[in-house]
């Protein structure tokens, strides 16, 4: 047997006797408590069992016999020594001489002797009650069970051997065997192998040249592989829609899991149609769009289309395209996203910007027609009404109601232009209310006004003077909105809260609790077209010398200056609703 074998064969070995000895050790021990518990259960019933047996013995004074059955005992027993007494005085004691065995593996488990005890369940009124006391050898009573454990290590010790032996043989024949003929051949000069030069540093040096050479190739093909894993991983997880298109037939050879966001359809969907069809072009314009990319070199393409997913909505994507050459074919790129957010905020900074435009122009206007109208009142003040005839005294009332009435827009105009920051502090809501009734309907005239108060402790975050100002113009523009002026307008206090966002006039409206102010008119109502407009400074329906159409752009201000929200609900001939959301507060906190 060469070396190879015998050192294998000695490494087995020590590994099968470590084998043997974890699985004894570990056979020992998982069955340990349950053994033990068991042994010592049947003694004590053992005990239990002899000792009223030995109590009449002793109550018939049957000496000789009592102590002939001790002995027995303890010859067909692994009891060390029994003890049968009353109190602390012992009758009767039978032992056998102790013999010291070596159980090492025992001592680890358990004490040598371990003390069981048994007592006389209903003994006599005047009598102690009788004990038996027996000593548990435990080395005897245990080891049939250490010897039938060390049995099935040695079984398994053997088999582990026997293994460990066929191994190590298939080893030998299948791969020592045949690489030390190998060797042999190559020595001997039989082989293409034995062709390589010795002694020849030039053949030497090229072959070590041509061996890196190899390493490096090998190297940079994992690396590449690396590479080409990480940048599809990149390009699976992109926020952005990612899609490799064949450019021949429009088909998908990628695309991400934001692809089937966007798209609103399955991988597999998206696959099966070309790439015309998910862009709702026609297959010329897309082949245009794909020469154009080639010829940008490298660069994308940029172009706005719209989408439609299967549901029917619409989708506004920006795409950015460009191609590149792989196996000899043309693949296309593509990112997309969708910009319906982006194009709803240049739509809001470009609102701003025309709101900050007509609020510069609004200032000017209003500060010069207030200038004029402070002149033109002061001057017919001047004029005293005593020395005027009963028409001229007509005339100059006329005049200066005129004046009156002109000063309203101009303080709505003055009111809409200035960008001051609102104090807000908290507002018990029903005394406010309660306090400024009579004007709210005098703004509801002549349509009678129903104020509806359900939370009397109801708190909100706010403004008293502007939350009065905007109410009253909401309640002129629920007036103004029914023909006959005899209608019934409502305006109703009352607990809100929203467990999910809505959408609002400006901005969409956040979950939480809210103090609800809703006002709800008989009126003409609004049409779809104009409700995207009536909070525009200048825009109203009704004819120019009726109004500038400033009211309801003036509550626009007051809510974005409170953090106040405000939702419009209504129809052409069935009325309006307009409902305040007022940040609510904790009634401690409130002042009035």
């Amino acid at each position: 047997m060469n070396t190879f074998i015998r050192k294998s064969a000695l490494i087995g070995l020590l590994l099968g006797l470590l084998a043997g000895v974890v699985l004894f050790s570990w056979s020992l021990v998982s069955d340990w408590a349950r053994v033990s518990e068991q042994v010592r259960a049947q003694n004590i019933q053992t005990l239990q069992i002899l000792l009223p047996t030995f109590i009449d013995l002793d109550a018939n004074h049957q000496t000789e016999h009592l102590n002939a059955t001790l002995t027995r005992l303890l010859e067909n027993s692994s009891f060390q020594k029994v003890v049968l007494q009353r109190g602390a005085a012992a009758y009767y004691v039978a032992e056998q001489p102790q013999q010291n065995l070596a159980r090492p593996v025992l001592d680890l488990l358990t004490p040598k002797f371990i003390t069981l005890s048994v007592s006389e369940a209903s003994p006599t009124k005047d009598q102690t009650p009788m004990r038996l006391s027996a000593t548990l050898n435990a080395h005897q009573a245990f080891d049939g069970f250490v010897n039938r454990h060390w049995q099935f290590a040695r079984i398994g010790l053997l088999r582990t051997l026997i293994i460990i032996l066929i191994v190590i043989l298939i080893f030998e024949f299948v791969a020592i065997r045949p690489l030390r003929a190998l060797g042999q051949r190559v020595k001997g000069g039989d082989s293409e192998l034995s062709l390589l030069p010795e002694g020849n540093p030039a053949d030497a040096i090229e072959i070590k040249q041509l061996s890196r050479a190899f390493n490096e190739r090998v190297e940079r093909i994992f690396r590449l592989q690396f590479e080409n894993q990480s940048l599809v991983a990149a390009l699976r997880a992109s926020p952005d829609c990612c899609l490799i298109v064949d450019l021949e037939s429009g088909n998908l050879l990628f695309c991400n899991a934001a692809a089937e966001a966007l798209f609103g359809r399955t991988n597999a969907d998206l696959r099966a149609r070309p790439i015309w069809e998910l862009w709702r072009q026609d297959r010329h314009n897309f082949e245009s769009d794909a020469r154009m990319a080639q010829q940008m070199l490298g660069q994308f393409l940029k172009f706005i289309l719209e989408t439609e997913r299967p549901d029917g909505s619409s989708v506004p994507i920006e795409v950015h395209m460009t191609t590149f050459n792989l196996d000899e074919q043309q693949r296309g790129l593509v990112f997309a996203r969708d910009i319906s957010e982006r194009g709803a905020l240049l739509r809001r900074v470009a609102d701003n910007q025309k709101a900050d435009a007509i609020r510069t122009l609004a200032g000017g206007l209003a500060h010069d027609l207030n200038n004029r109208i402070q002149i033109a009142a002061g001057h017919l003040d001047l004029i005293d009404p005593e020395s005027l005839s009963q028409t001229d005294k007509t005339s100059l009332l006329k005049a200066r109601q005129a004046i009156l009435e002109s000063a309203k827009p101009i303080d709505q105009l003055l009111r809409y232009s200035e960008q001051k920051d609102i104090a807000t502090a908290p507002l018990s809501l029903t005394p406010c209310l309660m306090r400024h009734s009579a004007a709210l309907a005098q703004a509801a005239a002549p349509c009678q006004l129903n104020l509806d108060l359900q939370n009397e402790t109801l708190t909100a975050e706010t403004n008293e003077t502007r939350l009065i100002a905007s109410l009253v113009q909401l309640l002129n523009n629920a007036s103004d909105a029914t023909p006959s002026g005899q209608g019934l307008i409502s305006l109703t206090l009352k607990d809100c809260t929203l467990s999910n966002p809505i959408a609002g006039v400006q901005e969409t409206i956040p979950a939480g609790r809210y103090a609800s102010l809703v006002i709800t008119d008989q009126g003409l109502g609004i049409a779809q077209a104009d409700l995207a407009k009536i909070f525009d400074p200048f825009f109203s329906t009704k004819a120019l010398e009726q109004g500038g159409g400033m009211g309801l752009s003036v509550v626009v201000g007051f809510i974005q200056a409170t953090n106040t929200y405000l939702t419009v609900q209504s129809a052409p001939g069935q009325g309006s609703t307009f409902t305040l959301l007022l940040p609510a507060v904790d009634a401690d906190s409130r002042t009035q």
